[in-house]
């Protein structure tokens, strides 16, 4: 799958191939770079099938990040096949930290006015953050945000930030 994103270290890869020429596939590589196209990882395993064959490789990464890789198969007359474009992987098993910044009204406030107003900063890779109010989301693509919520009624107000991150 190209741009998976993942939170875990060790990734299953599904490399796939259909030979049509009836000549007997030999090999299966694995290739894995970095973010600077450098190969981090390569494995190459025996597969001596005649059509099709469908294999799968783990790998354990040390770090998170952007990675891409490809597959890559022989056949026993010493052809090659590749994917035609590298996939994209990305790796992250940080979590997001939020925190209300100043402006933020404390828990359980109660305040005569028609607004309200917060602030949100956030550490880690972050790919949406919604604010709720009242079950009304609204959605940012943002690390830091404030969000002014005006032409509230008198009554009672529940809000909360929720965070999702690339993986």
């Amino acid at each position: 799958i190209d741009y998976y994103n993942s939170s875990n270290l060790t990734v299953t890869f599904n490399c796939s191939a259909n030979n049509t020429r009836n000549i007997n596939l030999t090999n299966a590589t694995l290739n894995i770079y970095n973010s600077t196209d450098e190969l981090l990882y390569n494995i190459t395993t025996n597969t001596n099938v005649e059509n099709s064959t469908n294999m799968t490789f783990s790998y354990t990464f040390t770090s998170d990040g952007v990675y891409t890789w490809n597959c890559q198969f022989e056949d026993n007359q010493s052809n090659t096949g590749t994917t035609a474009n590298d996939y994209t992987l990305t790796i992250d098993t940080t979590e997001t930290n939020i925190s209300f910044s100043s402006g933020t009204l404390a828990n359980d406030t109660i305040i005569p006015r028609t607004w309200i107003y917060s602030d949100v900063t956030l550490s880690g890779d972050v790919k949406t953050i919604t604010w709720n109010i009242n079950d009304t989301e609204t959605v940012y693509n943002s690390t830091t945000y404030n969000h002014n919520q005006t032409s509230l009624g008198n009554g009672t107000y529940n809000y909360n930030v929720t965070v999702c991150d690339y993986a």
